[in-house]
């Protein structure tokens, strides 16, 4: 309560043994009834202190106190450490109200990853946090816990030891809009989740048969697929679960991958810290929401209500005398009310959300949010591994931290009017039951993450990249090439233009190059890449788009201004598109997305020779420093893509605005920090020193 000093101080967590760390805390904008967190009322006056209401005795509200001479609200404050007699100085209720705006606070708890109940046997020495939240809706007096990340002491990861790799989370985020909750956060665990990404067609697009699941039946009948490594034993094959097919996105920007790592034993400036092999980050987020009684009006939560069976009597509830699950309301006469519902300001936790495969390291996620408009999500990805820096500071980790060459990043939302709409159709699948509070047996504390919580209809959009960090050339693009070559400086081997069709490139066949890697009964093993052992490989140069997504992860280099397949009007996928290019509206609003020349010029769009002319060459040839011929995109606006550049630390803030139409939206604002930039395309001569002027502050002075 308060203490002596004025100041109100609660242990939220009570976990001393396991500690917590990176705590935020947001004070949400709207009012709602104030009760404990066991959903008693909370108590201005409660005569015999027992916690729990007595009518004509107790007060119910949401009491607001402070030091006030002899308990009178209208006297003066006063501070108790001034007078001997403590009759003198109380704790006075001032105000007493019927609503309370809700506090939330979101904290990474340390687990016991080497509990009974945990089905990974992790080696000694490993620590994992969970990402939790605590809700107050008395100002403070009493928290709900929730866990709501769940996978601590679960693993996506064995290292090359054959050690399972604890799913750590870390650098949380927490943004709240209206009754609207969103949490954000890394971590090393990457299955489950259902991203975007992996939202498979119930009609198989590769296949010649129209599978078609018949509503009429209780069958699923959509196509099969399967996931995993059916060497490893993980193979798991399934129909298609086909409630989600509006929201299905063709993976033009790679998200879709295997979860990589880094040995920190081969980094230089960390070598000797003894760190070893680190899987990289996924992204995952978990959406909130305390329900308003709009959202009870309009039924948003009517899927999760729970109806009374008429026909449970008390000696089907009752085991020994002992009232058994099913008695979870008051029992009257010979019947027990099993009905439960979602009421006027209780908090609904949607399952949390995978955003990203882990292929590279996602790290540092941060959250903008407009009202009307809705939460967007920007967060850096290194493709080679957060590289430490040489702040080796102590502690669990170190400081410093910068990022490789070719980072990026990344961007996904979700709108406002989609942010809490239930999947009344799914059904969570896993072993075992009960619920996040009491877990039933092993098998059921083992199925998560989110037990026993909703799972979100509309996932967020499909994560893009804002910056063009990554290396495109006509090696990562996989597209067929030209008879038209270029021999570069210095080179020894021609490289050839991509083949222009209808204005695209052609993507290359898994048939053109499977042979060249290694178990492929036709590969060379003098040249072969194996893609389990590719680090530093020059054999495996040019196939690093391929590992973990035979489709390439760059053809967002000349897809991304023509793909159609989504109704613009609606935002869902449409067989065939609608017209208009799905990424049409980013041109509209200046930006480019005109990567690659796509024209077919070739030999008059090249050089070889930076900073070009002002012809504004389209590709750029070179020899590498292992004497390969490369030739590289350079994007309309003059930028050269040709992964020598990294991006890291953003910081993003939505702006709303209202459309014509009167719907709502927001202009992103984004900021990061990016290094090492190789210039202009045009030549000196024809670059004026007004195209990017330098602030008197900063520029060379005169003498």
């Amino acid at each position: 309560g308060l203490n002596a000093s004025g100041i109100f101080r609660k242990n939220m967590t009570k976990t001393e043994d396991w500690g917590e760390t990176k705590q935020k805390l947001e004070v949400m904008p709207v009012y709602f009834p104030g009760v404990r967190s066991n959903g008693d009322p909370s108590l201005c006056v409660d005569v015999d202190g027992d916690k729990e209401y007595d009518e004509g005795e107790d007060t119910i509200g949401v009491p607001y106190e402070e030091w006030r001479l002899g308990g009178d609200p209208t006297a003066d404050e006063c501070d108790p450490r001034d007078y001997e007699d403590p009759e003198a100085c109380q704790v006075t209720v001032i105000e007493c109200r019927d609503l309370a705006k809700p506090i939330l606070t979101t904290y990474m708890g340390k687990v016991d990853i080497y509990d009974d109940q945990v089905k990974d046997e992790f080696w000694p020495n490993r620590f994992s946090w969970d990402m939790h939240t605590a809700i107050s809706r008395d100002d403070g007096t009493t928290w709900k816990r929730m866990n709501v990340s769940r996978m601590a002491d679960m693993s996506s990861f064995d290292l090359e030891t054959g050690e399972p790799f604890p799913g750590t989370v870390g650098s949380p985020y927490l943004k709240v809009n209206d009754n609207k909750i969103l949490v954000v956060w890394q971590s090393k665990f990457c299955k489950s989740g259902n991203p975007r990404y992996a939202i498979n067609l119930c009609d198989d697009p590769a296949t010649e048969e129209v599978e078609w699941d018949d509503p009429a039946t209780e069958e699923n009948e959509c196509a099969i697929y399967c996931r995993g490594n059916p060497d490893q034993g993980t193979e798991v094959c399934e129909p298609d679960y086909p409630h989600d097919d509006a929201y299905y996105v063709t993976d033009i920007w790679g998200v879709r991958g295997h979860q990589g790592s880094v040995d920190y034993d081969e980094v230089d400036d960390v070598s000797e810290l003894g760190i070893g092999e680190i899987p990289y980050s996924c992204l995952w987020a978990a959406r909130g929401v305390i329900a308003s009684q709009k959202d009870l009006d309009d039924g948003t939560y009517a899927s999760m209500n729970v109806e009374d069976d008429p026909l449970t009597d008390v000696n089907q509830c009752t085991a020994e005398g002992v009232p058994f699950e099913c008695c979870t309301g008051p029992q009257e006469g010979d019947s027990c009310d099993e009905s439960a519902a979602v009421e006027l300001g209780d908090v609904v936790w949607f399952k949390p959300e995978r955003l990203t495969s882990g292929r590279r390291d996602a790290y540092l996620p941060t959250v903008g949010s407009a009202r009307g408009a809705g939460f967007a999500i920007a967060w850096q990805e290194d493709p080679s591994g957060l590289r430490p820096g040489k702040g080796k500071g102590p502690g669990e980790g170190w400081s410093g931290a910068i990022s490789n060459h070719k980072t990026d990043m990344w961007y996904s939302f979700i709108s406002y009017d989609d942010f809490n709409v239930v999947d009344d159709k799914f059904v969570a699948s896993g072993p075992g039951g009960g619920d996040d509070g009491v877990p039933d047996g092993d098998e059921g504390y083992l199925d998560k993450p989110g037990l026993g919580r909703p799972k979100a209809l509309v996932p967020f959009s499909l994560p893009v990249r804002v910056t063009d960090n990554d290396m495109v050339n006509t090696h990562t693009l996989k597209v067929a090439p030209s008879s038209e070559c270029v021999t570069p400086p210095d080179g020894t081997d021609p490289i050839c233009f991509p083949e222009v069709v209808d204005g695209s490139f052609v993507p290359l066949l898994e048939d053109d190059y499977a042979s060249s890697f290694c178990g492929h009964p036709d590969a060379d093993p003098a040249t072969c890449c194996d893609p389990n052992d590719h680090e530093g490989d020059p054999n495996c140069e040019d196939l690093k788009g391929f590992f973990g997504n035979l489709t390439g992860t760059k053809r967002y280099a000349y897809m991304a201004r023509s793909i159609d397949e989504i109704d613009n009007a609606t935002g869902l996928y449409l067989a065939g598109g609608d017209g208009v290019p799905d990424y049409q509206y980013y041109e509209d609003r200046g930006g480019t997305l005109d990567l690659c020349d796509l024209s077919g010029a070739n030999d008059s769009s090249y050089m070889d020779v930076l900073p070009g002319t002002s012809a504004h060459e389209r590709w750029y040839g070179f020899t590498n420093n292992a004497g390969a011929s490369k030739l590289v995109c350079l994007a309309s606006d003059g930028r050269l893509i040709d992964g020598d550049v990294f991006a890291s630390r953003p910081m993003l803030k939505l702006q709303p605005y209202t459309k014509p139409d009167g719907t709502k939206s927001a202009w992103a604002l984004l900021a990061y920090e990016e290094s090492k930039g190789m210039g202009h395309s045009l030549a000196a001569a024809e670059h004026e020193d007004t195209d990017n002027p330098v602030d008197e502050i900063i520029g060379e002075q005169p003498d």
